[in-house]
């Protein structure tokens, strides 16, 4: 009953989830004014240590 199918299903789901969060701080980010910032402001998910997003440059970066 609980075999492969569901942990993959989880999996799918859980990805989509991340993406969408992301996706939606992203745009709230770019709507807000924001002062000269000195430092980076990274964006990362707590289970994905490899990539993050660099929000003052618009992009993805390996960490």
């Amino acid at each position: 009953m609980y075999g492969n199918d569901n942990n993959e299903n989880i999996d799918y789901f859980y990805r989509q989830q991340k993406d969408l969060f992301i996706k939606w701080f992203i745009a709230c980010w770019e709507r807000m004014d924001k002062p000269d910032l000195l430092k980076p402001i990274y964006l990362v998910a707590h289970d994905n240590s490899e990539r993050a997003y660099d929000l003052q440059n618009s992009g993805w970066v390996q960490r």
